[in-house]
């Protein structure tokens, strides 16, 4: 492999010839944590300690963690092998949510699921978090086990990381942080957006607030007047394969307001007994009825069959479109997830479906302009999404390029 002039190759890869390649146990202070033991109260009740572990997965991948779901007492940290870590300390989880990092943004202990460093100079522990998270596949790579994933300590003794002089360290941290900045403040922009489109919607489908120039009735129906709903095959497993040309639209692919076939069964034929409505067409109306039940979504591509745990909504009497904003509410979610029986895998039957009831304005038009009012806040929303994912990636080209030193800030 050909070097690039004033690169050298490294037993780690190459990178630019100023950057030093070392060991990071000689420019951090490694540590780990311990769990106190949960059969002792006095060790948990009123801790003050905040102790990161795996309950604060989500806590993780977002620079600083400031708050942990649990905390331990003094009593607690003096009986265990857990140990206080300095402020701005990288943690990294080593397990379970294998490569999730972050910075402390205060003293903290930590669970034995994770590893920490305190760093010294010359080694900057914003540039440090960024490559732990440039490195997130590699360690989900090198984990190991069966049921729990786990990174081992000696792994951690021999890691070596590219070095930067301190101020390009600096200008990395500041680029990424910058792209973080900004893919947060999209997230919260579109969590607002979710909130705003959930109490107007809840105001519009229930009556409460009712659209310029409309003033007819309302009536209270049950769904099942208004729609016949249609199963799906009982595919057997062993017609499925990678090859096949007909997707089958599982419970998994039918997400919330939206299909998603990143992964599907396929089969090569369509079995002889299926029936007309379970190949599906586009902008057929689906509905979950095991698992995550009563999510909502129209079909998006063709070449699709429908299997048994997903159902196929044909509405009768009623705007489609207005329909799907009433099965998008958090009203029918919440009734559904309540009515569904069993128990690790909750199932809807078609008389729960149908059960459901709700308020309809008589005057199509005003369902299809309630309709409106949800697809334009739906439209801000997923133009919105649009630009997170491209901001993320982007980010992931910086950092690609940034902490392997094809692009020099300094």
């Amino acid at each position: 492999m050909e070097v690039k002039a004033g690169f050298r190759k490294s037993e780690i890869g190459c990178y630019p010839a100023d950057w030093q390649i070392v060991l990071l146990d000689d420019v951090a202070v490694r540590g780990t944590g311990h769990t106190p033991s949960k059969g002792n109260l006095n060790y948990w009740k009123n801790g003050k300690i905040k102790w990161v572990s795996l309950q604060d997965s989500g806590r993780l991948d977002k620079g600083l963690i400031r708050e942990t779901a649990v905390q331990i007492t003094e009593l607690g940290l003096a009986n265990s092998s857990a140990k206080i870590h300095p402020l701005g300390s990288v943690v990294l989880s080593r397990d379970a949510g294998v490569g999730k990092s972050a910075i402390l943004s205060q003293e903290m202990a930590v669970s034995q699921h994770f590893v920490a460093w305190n760093c010294k100079k010359p080694l900057l522990n914003w540039y440090l978090y960024y490559f732990l998270q440039a490195q997130k596949s590699e360690f989900e790579r090198i984990a190991m086990g069966n049921t729990i994933k786990t990174i081992g300590f000696p792994y951690f003794e021999k890691l070596k990381i590219p070095l930067p002089p301190l101020p390009e360290q600096q200008a990395i941290a500041n680029a990424l942080s910058d792209a973080d900045a900004l893919i947060e403040s999209l997230e919260q922009l579109i969590e607002k957006k979710r909130q705003i489109k959930q109490g107007v919607m809840q105001e519009l489908l229930t009556g409460k607030r009712r659209l310029p120039g409309f003033s007819g009735e309302w009536e209270r129906k049950k769904l099942g007047d208004l729609i016949s709903l249609k199963n799906g095959y009982a595919f057997k497993s062993c017609s499925y394969c990678d090859t096949g040309k007909y997707r089958v639209v599982t419970i998994a692919n039918v997400q919330s307001g939206e299909m998603k076939l990143d992964s599907c069964s396929k089969i090569v034929d369509l079995p002889g007994d299926l029936q007309p409505h379970q190949v599906l067409k586009i902008n057929d109306f689906l509905i979950s009825m095991t698992g995550n039940v009563g999510r909502v979504c129209f079909v998006n591509e063709v070449d699709c069959v429908l299997n048994q745990r997903v159902g196929k909504i044909v509405p009768i009497n009623i705007s489609e479109r207005f329909l799907f904003a009433v099965l998008n509410d958090q009203a029918f979610m919440k009734c559904m997830i309540e009515t569904a029986k069993g128990g690790a895998q909750p199932n809807l039957s078609s008389k729960d479906i149908n059960g459901f009831e709700f308020n309809l304005p008589l005057n199509k038009e005003e369902q299809l302009a309630i309709a409106d009012v949800f697809d334009h806040v739906n439209s801000e929303i997923g133009a919105l999404n649009n630009k997170l994912q491209k901001t993320m990636r982007i980010k992931q080209a910086m950092m690609q390029e940034l902490l392997t030193g094809k692009v020099r800030l300094v």
